[in-house]
């Protein structure tokens, strides 16, 4: 996206209601689609501005999961040079234990981190982490013949 909006009904109040609303229309969208995987891209913001490093996350229900997003962490970790997080298996957050098809959810970094922060506000890095996602998509695409339609 261009600008910082969410996917929920503009007459949705509150921030809690808007993000669940949010959630549910991200997945809707992912689940009607005809697409054969799905990534969800977002941000980490925690209290603690220690945390650093992007990383990829996916369900194990589906084989492919586990596949794909270790191949964009391996990406991200090679081209970003400052994460050594691995690609992690998790089954209760929203997106990825409801979607009905495979995919992804890749955590850029964290906002709550003051360095990381400045870094995701610069274009050559931003274009570092498309790169990258792009680059683990294609790798995995490689190794996953029947999925280069």
């Amino acid at each position: 996206r261009e600008e910082d909006v969410d996917l929920a009904d503009e007459d949705t109040k509150g921030y809690s209601r808007r993000k669940v609303e949010d959630l549910h229309e991200r997945l809707k969208r992912i689940n009607d689609s005809e697409a054969d995987l799905y990534l969800s891209v977002h941000l980490n913001s925690i209290p603690s501005a220690q945390w650093s490093g992007a990383q990829t996350f996916y369900n194990p229900k589906f084989k492919e999961n586990e596949a794909f997003a270790k191949a964009i962490q391996k990406e991200l970790i090679r081209n970003l040079e400052n994460t050594t997080r691995e690609a992690k298996g998790l089954q209760n957050v929203y997106i990825l234990k409801h979607a009905k098809k495979p995919g992804a959810l890749v955590e850029i970094g964290f906002l709550s981190n003051p360095g990381e922060r400045a870094n995701l506000l610069k274009k050559d890095y931003q274009e570092k982490i498309a790169a990258s996602v792009y680059e683990g998509i294609m790798d995995y695409l490689a190794e996953a013949p029947d999925k280069k339609e």
